[in-house]
């Protein structure tokens, strides 16, 4: 899109160069960090703390699942890796060229990674660095270009 410097000065423009190459949004569910939060969570899920592995455990395979679908239903691959591979923008790229994917849903990349999330221990819900499910869904967006959202 040209700006209105650039319309104004465009016989003189032999160029434009952008500086950004990556723009990362990080963001958390606040509302489970204050004290007592968590427990409101339970409560409103209708759960007993001993019931929260299987709710977890559920939640991730409804998530797994619909991403599953929105692969499948694109004609998109969804990939495990069984371990934390390097280079997963890369593989995405190699797989848009391949297939010829210039716009929409490339692939989507799952694998286990370290991560904050909750543990039961000892009856009380605690924070800890555990194994999680990863996805990665890589795109390109007609506006933003190649791009990936982690969940």
């Amino acid at each position: 899109m040209e700006t209105a410097f650039e319309r104004v000065h465009r016989a003189a423009l032999l160029g434009k160069l952008t500086t950004v190459d990556r723009l990362i949004i990080h963001g958390h569910l606040r509302s489970f960090w204050f004290r007592g939060a968590f427990w409101r969570f339970l409560d409103r899920q209708g759960l007993w703390i001993k019931d929260f592995g299987k709710y977890v455990h559920d939640a991730t395979e409804k998530l797994k699942a619909h991403a599953e679908r929105m692969a499948e239903g694109s004609g998109r691959p969804f990939i495990y890796q069984d371990r934390v591979v390097r280079g997963k923008d890369d593989l995405a790229r190699a797989i848009a060229k391949r297939d010829g994917v210039t716009q929409g849903l490339v692939c989507v990349l799952s694998t286990l990674e370290p991560a904050t999330c909750f543990a039961v221990v000892q009856g009380r819900i605690v924070p800890r660095l555990r194994k999680c499910l990863h996805f990665y869904f890589y795109l390109i967006d007609h506006e933003l270009g190649f791009m990936h959202v982690r969940l």
